[in-house]
C-alpha cells in the first residue's frame, strides 16, 4: 500500500487549522458528555430497579394494604388549609384548590341563583347589613395596618 502525505498548511491558513481543531475538540467533548448522560441514566435506572425489587421483597404481601391504609389516614387528617391551599411565592396551587376553582366556575349559574334566592328571602336590609359589616371589618383591618405602619416608621 502506498502512502500519501498531505501538508494541510498548503490548503488552510493557521487560523483555519486552529478553528478546525477547536471544532473537533468541541464535538469530542460534546460526545463524551452525551455518553456521560447516557451512563448516568443507565445507572439511575439500575439503582431504581434494585431499590424497587428490595422494597417489594421486604415490605411483604401486606404492603399494598398497609400503604393504602396509611394514605387514607394521612388524607383524613389533612386540614382545610392543606387541601385548599392557593399557591404563592413559586409554590403551586394544591389539587383541592384547583378542583374547587373549577367547581365554582362550572356552577356559576347555580351560585348566582342561590345568591338571588337568599337576597329575596332575607330582604335587602339584611343583605345590606351583612355587606356593611364586611366593609366595616375591612376598613378596621386597614386602619389597624396603617397604625402599625405609623408605629414602625416612628
Amino acid at each position: 500500500m502506498s502512502e500519501i502525505t498531505i501538508k494541510i498548511e498548503d490548503y488552510l491558513n493557521e487560523e483555519d487549522i486552529r478553528e478546525a481543531c477547536m471544532s473537533a475538540c468541541k464535538l469530542f467533548v460534546a460526545q463524551l458528555l452525551e455518553r456521560q448522560k447516557d451512563l448516568t441514566v443507565m445507572l439511575q435506572n439500575a439503582a431504581y430497579g434494585i431499590a424497587t425489587e428490595y422494597v417489594s421483597k421486604n415490605l411483604g404481601e401486606d404492603a399494598e394494604l398497609l400503604i393504602s391504609k396509611q394514605v387514607h389516614e394521612i388524607i383524613s387528617e389533612l386540614s382545610t388549609y392543606t387541601v385548599f391551599r392557593q399557591g404563592s411565592y413559586g409554590d403551586k396551587d394544591s389539587n383541592g384548590w384547583i378542583y374547587l376553582q373549577q367547581a365554582v366556575a362550572d356552577n356559576q349559574e347555580l351560585i348566582e341563583e342561590r345568591v338571588k334566592t337568599i337576597i329575596s328571602e332575607s330582604g335587602a336590609s339584611e343583605v345590606q347589613k351583612a355587606i356593611k359589616s364586611r366593609v366595616d371589618d375591612a376598613i378596621d383591618s386597614w386602619n389597624r395596618i396603617a397604625e402599625i405602619l405609623d408605629e414602625t416608621v416612628k
